[in-house]
């Protein structure tokens, strides 16, 4: 059987895991019976001590009790979570600092198109299943909108579900500014927003956010942002269906200029 493998002493999610094999091996049990009885696999359980995920909150709770760790799991879990949420904001803010070409396809309006108030009343709205701070989750959002603004700013092309334009979060004074906004990036050079409205066939509800970004090295990798498993994709083999997708959807959508007339007149219709 090879040997476990070594933990960075560096890492708190290598500490958390340490700390759930310690305490299982304390009470006897092995990976698959800790498993058992909060009802997720071994490899899963695996995982967790090896430093390599963090278990949801609800999780925690039961590896809590399960293991009579006392509230120790319990206790450091949101700066846990708050470590991750700071690790894949870096590697966001990386890759759209390295990129060329950003192209996204989604069903929501994407944090780099979003205004402070918009991106707050989404963010603070996940802040009860996800955990930490909604006011530095919002600086970071924010923060990242200085790619736009360089000397040169890379290619953004979106592609918006229609019913990214109708899903209202907040006041609908917070929806009609986000739209307006919208109209404005449209209307700037290097910044390419394309609608499917409901009338087409194509479907992209429920999709989430998928962004596409060509780097300027040459690779092009792609961001799936899902609430509690965000991830990169960088194989080219894995890359080339999500690029195949976009192409599909670019072409199924509304012309840019005609997407910005759309938006227009949702603006006037609902939220003038």
């Amino acid at each position: 059987m090879p040997a476990p493998k070594r933990l960075h002493p560096s890492s708190l999610n290598g500490w958390y895991g340490k700390k759930i094999r310690k305490l299982r091996e304390a009470r006897g049990l092995t990976q698959a019976q800790l498993g058992d009885l909060v009802r997720l696999s071994r490899s899963r359980i695996a995982q967790f001590e090896l430093g390599t995920d963090v278990p949801p909150f609800d999780i925690a709770q039961l590896l809590d009790k399960a293991l009579e760790a006392d509230g120790d799991l319990v206790e450091v879990w949101d700066y846990l979570v708050h470590r991750r949420d700071d690790r894949w904001s870096e590697k966001l803010v990386d890759a759209e600092s390295q990129a060329k070409k950003i192209q996204h396809y989604t069903d929501t309006i994407p944090g780099l198109l979003q205004t402070r108030e918009y991106a707050t009343v989404m963010l603070r709205a996940g802040v009860p299943f996800l955990g930490g701070d909604p006011e530095e989750k919002v600086e970071n959002r924010m923060g990242r909108q200085v790619v736009l603004g360089g000397s040169n700013p890379p290619w953004i092309w979106s592609v918006l579900d229609e019913s990214a334009l109708y899903r209202t979060l907040g006041r609908p004074d917070v929806m009609r500014d986000q739209l307006l906004h919208l109209i404005k990036l449209g209307e700037q050079p290097r910044i390419n927003i394309q609608v499917i409205p409901f009338s087409q066939d194509t479907l992209i509800a429920g999709i989430g956010l998928t962004s596409i970004f060509s780097l300027r090295d040459g690779r092009t990798v792609v961001y799936r942002q899902e609430p509690t498993d965000p991830k990169f994709i960088t194989a080219p083999d894995d890359v080339e269906p999500f690029v195949a997708l976009y192409d599909h959807l670019q072409a199924e959508a509304l012309s840019p200029r005609t997407s910005i007339e759309f938006i227009r007149q949702v603006v006037e219709e609902k939220y003038a």
